[in-house]
C-alpha cells in the first residue's frame, strides 16, 4: 500500500484498497457466474434425458426397453437435478451477497475519494464497513477489519 511522507498509509490507499477488494469480489463473481452457467447446462442436459426416457418408457414394447439409458432410476434422476438447482441457488445467493458488498467497496472508495478524511478516519470507516457487512466471511485473504482487530489483540496480550 503506498504511503504518505511519513510512511503512514493515506486516505487514497484506503480508497485504492476499496477498489481492489471491489475488483476480487468482482472477479469472484465471474468465476461463480460460470459455475452456475454450467450446471444449468447439466440441469437442461439432465432433465431432457429425464424427459425423453420417460417418453420412451411410455412407446416402448412391453418385452421391455431398448435404450442404453435402460434401468435408469427416474427417482434418482430427479434427485440429482435437484441437488444441482439447491447448488445454483446457493451460488446465487452467494453473488447476490458479494454484488452487494463489491457495491459498497466501490461506493466506500468513492467517498473516501470525494470526502476530507484524514488516515485515521478513513481507516475507521473502512474497518466499520468491514465489520458490519462481515466482508472477511467472502475473503481468503485478511481483511482491514481483520489485520486492525489481530493488532488490538497483540496488544492486549503485551
Amino acid at each position: 500500500m503506498p504511503t504518505d511522507d511519513t510512511g503512514d498509509p493515506t486516505p487514497e490507499d484506503y480508497a485504492e484498497y476499496c477498489q481492489t477488494q471491489a475488483a476480487l469480489l468482482a472477479g469472484r463473481i465471474e468465476t461463480m457466474r460460470e459455475d452456475v452457467d454450467e450446471l444449468l447446462a447439466d440441469v437442461e442436459a439432465e432433465t431432457a434425458a429425464v424427459r425423453e426416457e420417460l417418453d420412451r418408457a411410455k412407446t416402448d414394447s412391453p418385452t421391455g426397453p431398448t435404450s442404453p439409458d435402460a434401468g435408469r432410476d427416474p427417482e434418482a434422476d430427479v434427485e440429482a437435478i435437484e441437488a444441482k438447482q439447491e447448488t445454483i441457488r446457493e451460488k446465487q445467493a452467494a453473488m447476490e451477497t458479494y454484488r452487494d458488498l463489491a457495491d459498497g467497496y466501490a461506493d466506500l472508495a468513492e467517498r473516501l475519494s470525494d470526502q476530507t478524511f484524514d488516515a485515521s478516519e478513513a481507516l475507521v470507516e473502512v474497518v466499520r464497513f468491514e465489520t458490519e457487512r462481515d466482508a472477511a466471511a467472502c475473503f481468503d485473504r485478511t481483511t482491514l477489519a481483520e489485520t486492525v482487530a489481530d493488532a488490538a489483540e497483540d496488544e492486549q496480550s503485551e
